[in-house]
């Protein structure tokens, strides 16, 4: 997804992109150190990642962005960091414009959420995370009224606060790993219902 494309689909946003800075800030280094950030120093309050299976090169993009970003936070007042915070805007607009995100919340419901409606469903609550530390009364505002009732939505259609294990545990012994790690990460969200 472009800029223009997120631009295009999020005209309320004011969301910019300058390419030197985002050169500056997404770079392998900081990939690896941000996200390393996040896992040791804020995973264990938001525990919704499966971090022993979460692979930095094959985790999908908007979550990916989302625990960059929020693992950036922890490296204030480095330069890189701080110029993160140009990103999260446009960010946030685009995770909350994905494809993905957008096809959950026109359905009605689902009998069970995909791997990836969960991760678009992670990369949405991170980014709502670092978006209400901001001070800007235009971000708190549309998080309020848009983003949020969207989200929850979104998290209820796709049956993540249904009952407590879609599996018994015993049912799930010698099965493969997937599985049991599905009804994980949906359990982790329950509280938030």
């Amino acid at each position: 997804m472009s800029y223009d494309l997120i631009k295009k689909s999020n005209p309320e946003a004011q969301v910019s992109f300058n390419k030197t800075t985002a050169d500056s800030v997404f770079t392998e280094a900081n990939l690896v150190q941000f996200v390393q950030a996040y896992f040791s120093r804020l995973h264990a309050y938001i525990p919704i990642i499966h971090q022993p299976t979460f692979q930095i090169g094959t985790a999908p993009l908007p979550l990916l962005i989302s625990i960059f970003l929020f693992g950036s936070l922890c490296y204030a007042p480095q330069d890189a960091a701080i110029s993160a915070r140009d990103f999260f805007d446009l960010a946030e607009a685009y995770i909350f414009s994905h494809p993905t995100f957008r096809r959950i919340l026109q359905q009605c419901s689902t009998e069970r959420a995909s791997i990836d409606e969960i991760q678009i469903l992670q990369a949405a609550l991170i980014i709502e995370i670092v978006q209400n530390g901001s001070s800007n009364v235009h971000t708190r505002r549309r998080l309020r009224l848009e983003r949020h009732p969207c989200l929850v939505a979104a998290m209820r259609i796709s049956g993540l606060f249904q009952e407590n294990r879609r599996f018994p545990l015993h049912y799930l012994a010698g099965t493969d790993w997937h599985m049991f790690i599905f009804d994980e990460l949906r359990l982790r969200y329950n509280p938030l219902g």
